[in-house]
């Protein structure tokens, strides 16, 4: 009997997905679009330890993460970075990508809503800045243009063709 009375036309709205009218129904929305686009950005480049900083430094002479004691040691995390014997699954590398793609999608997302030009001027130059480094680090950049459906697989500007396209996007 339970069973019977159970089963009923469930329909589901999803309340974290934006609509273009819910976002052109407030105004405030664009800006909390930039809010989350800050937020991804600091993530990407101001986590100590991780993300551009990992990457960009602790793989040069830069800057030397101290291994002192099992407490910092990390399963040997730093030392790979510094002696370039990484694989695809390291940590560090993983979140670097994800993160710097997260900067891409927030500002894409912010493109998609028809903002002010002070606004899409700002979420251009942030994803061009995350672009940057992720060419500079993989040597490819995955994209989507705004609005476009993220179940699909995204494109992938690799090389010259990746760097026209940011500096189209920086002027």
């Amino acid at each position: 009997l339970l069973a019977i009375t159970n089963c009923t036309d469930l329909e589901e709205k999803y309340g974290s997905n934006l609509t273009e009218s819910q976002v052109a129904e407030d105004e405030q929305s664009i800006e909390a679009l930039l809010a989350s686009l800050d937020n991804a950005l600091r993530v990407a480049f101001q986590t100590p330890y991780s993300d551009v900083i990992c990457l960009s430094e602790i793989t040069t002479d830069e800057l030397i993460a101290p291994t002192r004691g099992t407490d910092w040691f990390d399963n040997g995390a730093w030392q790979q970075l510094d002696l370039h014997r990484w694989d695809g699954d390291h940590q560090y590398i993983n979140e670097c990508f994800n993160d710097l793609n997260g900067v891409i999608f927030a500002a894409t997302d912010v493109l998609r809503f028809s903002p002010t030009p002070q606004q899409e001027s700002t979420a251009r130059f942030y994803r061009a800045l995350a672009m940057y480094w992720l060419l500079d680090f993989f040597d490819q950049v995955p994209y989507r243009d705004p609005g476009e459906s993220t179940l699909l697989p995204a494109r992938v500007r690799k090389g010259s063709e990746a760097l026209e396209y940011i500096i189209s996007e920086i002027d």
